[in-house]
């Protein structure tokens, strides 16, 4: 999630500014691993992912040896309803390695060769089309574009038809790029071929030979209902059930690419079933591991461990549901990571959970220590704080964190007189790089970045984070300079007032020498947004799962009230908020 949308220099403080303190220092990730077993390890790391928000489901097995298996948050906020480890989740993209096996059964049963054409089995595809394969389709390598995603409803001939209608990117059989309306066309190749619906063929050949009973497809009724999970964004909203569509119903848009509801104990159980030659034969299992790419078989992503050993799974992404399904067979290791609420990113927590299984050190940050904190000192902090200038954050209270929000910005703060002469040359400066940003013109801004900022921060910029930027505020109407500060040592700081449709923002540009080195487009206190756990005695530290507690918190006050707090964040100066409700 994009706090602020700029970090582009945040993090490197001006030359001439005053010192920028660090964030408290934290225990390597390692330095705590290795001084319990595993298994501890593992249930102290979801102890404190679970304390930042983390909501879910997680299996950890090593041969025989469960390592942890349980659930983490709750199912149904409204309800209470607890995770657990037989909690049903939906796993988008997941769903593809099974839509993989549906396609090599057929193909083991003489129905379907792997090299066919695609026109052997698909109504309405384009001649000149002809040329990609059923194998190119699960190694997504049928040279059409990932965009190419028109292909919808329930009228397979009319998907096939939306989803080739683009020009590919290039000839079959080149090049990867993950596309999904690829396995949207072999799930109607199941169908075709099979004369049995795509979940249907599924149950019977693959879910029903496991003893897979509660693993179905979005739309399905007879699921367990006490066991489905409800799907939530950052803000706590409530999205929908593990077995509600998330595109309207499971037509072409969805179909075979995800849209299959189960748990974690049922994917570890499917993947010993496939391995033991209880689905496939060896052959088909090997073809499809083989690596059709570096990073990809036929429907399952690959990769290598650093100590070199063969890794395959699949992640999965969708609103308010997120997958990451691991195995590594050298250590009869399986790893399986399933959440029901967004902004969590699931690949840093499978990875810890491999390498704390493995007795590894981490490749992601922990989450800090926590300390033990009461609902009294929690409640004393609750309230709304402002600083200065009047701009405020309202804390409140989150089970045993406290989330804080900056509250909506004020654009009367961007009012300013009229821009000295002699710094108007920076002011123009200044709006030149946002006319280039505006433009796309990646090559202008790489060479107008500072030397202390990596050249990839342009493509960044233009790519990601002004279009996030204009997709959450609207199109941009008019940018007006209304102050510029010089920093001394050739560094010059400009304020732009940015009307959108939909809002006035502030942007601050700032270079040096010349050279562009901030381009910060948060609100004064946007960068203290988060949520924060107690961390020690008197402190309260955020934790955003990529830096390890760069945001701190420090209330003063008595017992039953803050009146301030004392708040540090990367961004911003070290700010002291009073206390105004």
């Amino acid at each position: 999630m994009l706090r602020s949308l700029c970090l582009i220099a945040t993090l490197i403080p001006s030359p001439g500014a005053p010192p920028v303190p660090h964030a408290p220092s934290v225990p390597h990730p390692a330095s705590r691993a290795q001084k319990t077993s595993p298994k501890k390890a593992i249930a102290d790391y979801l102890e404190g992912c679970e304390a930042l928000g983390l909501s879910g489901s997680v299996h950890v097995q090593v041969g025989k040896k469960v390592l942890f298996s349980g659930g983490l948050g709750l199912a149904d906020r409204k309800k209470k309803r607890k995770n657990a480890d037989d909690t049903l989740f939906e796993i988008a993209s997941a769903t593809k390695p099974f839509t993989a096996c549906a396609i090599l059964a057929l193909a083991e049963d003489g129905k379907l060769a792997l090299d066919d054409p695609i026109s052997e089995h698909l109504p309405g595809v384009p001649e000149d089309r002809s040329g990609i394969t059923v194998r190119h389709l699960l190694s997504h390598m049928s040279g059409m574009p990932r965009s190419a995603a028109a292909g919808y409803g329930p009228d397979l001939e009319v998907a096939v038809k939306a989803y080739l209608a683009p020009d590919p990117a290039r000839p079959p059989g080149r090049e990867y790029e993950y596309w999904n309306g690829g396995f949207a066309l072999l799930a109607g190749i199941v169908a075709e071929v099979s004369g049995q619906t795509y979940q249907d063929y599924c149950r019977t050949r693959l879910f029903e030979r496991v003893g897979l009973e509660a693993t179905g497809f979005t739309g399905d009724t007879d699921l367990p209902k006490k066991r489905l999970a409800t799907g939530y964004d950052e803000e706590g909203n409530a999205l929908r059930l593990a077995t509600g569509h998330p595109y309207r119903d499971y037509g072409y848009q969805y179909i075979g690419m995800g849209g299959i509801v189960t748990c974690a104990g049922d994917l570890v159980q499917f993947m010993e079933a496939l391995e033991d030659g209880e689905i496939l034969t060896k052959d088909s299992v090997d073809a499809m591991l083989a690596g059709e790419t570096e990073f990809y078989g036929l429907g399952w992503s690959l990769r290598r461990t650093r100590a070199g050993d063969r890794q395959y799974g699949h992640g999965g992404d969708v609103a308010g549901f997120h997958t990451q399904w691991a195995r590594i067979p050298a250590k009869d290791l399986h790893v399986v990571a399933l959440a029901n609420v967004d902004g969590i990113p699931m690949h840093s927590i499978s990875g810890n959970l491999t390498a704390l299984a493995l007795g590894e050190r981490p490749p992601f940050p922990l989450p800090p220590p926590t300390a033990k904190v009461s609902k009294g000192e929690l409640k004393a902090a609750a309230g709304t704080y402002a600083d200065e200038a009047g701009n405020r954050i309202v804390v409140a209270v989150e089970g045993s964190s406290l989330v804080v929000t900056a509250e909506e910005y004020d654009p009367s703060q961007l009012a300013g007189d009229a821009i000295p002469e002699r710094l108007a040359e920076h002011a123009r400066a200044a709006e030149q790089i946002l006319d280039l940003i505006q433009a796309g013109d990646t090559d202008a801004i790489a060479l107008r970045l500072s030397e202390r900022v990596r050249v990839a921060w342009a493509s960044q910029l233009i790519g990601s984070i002004w279009p996030s930027h204009v997709e959450k505020y609207g199109e941009l109407k008019s940018a007006t300079a209304v102050r510029v500060l010089d920093k001394g040592n050739g560094v010059f700081s400009t304020m732009l007032r940015l009307e959108h449709e939909s809002a006035t923002r502030p942007l601050e540009i700032g270079l040096v020498q010349g050279k562009l080195q901030l381009f910060d487009l948060s609100a004064p206190l946007e960068p203290l947004a988060g949520r924060y756990t107690k961390t020690d005695e008197h402190k309260f530290s955020c934790f955003d799962w990529g830096t390890p507690v760069n945001k701190t918190l420090t209330f003063d006050g008595d017992r039953r009230r803050a009146k301030s707090v004392a708040a540090f964040a990367m961004g911003i100066q070290p700010t002291r908020l009073q206390r105004v409700d």
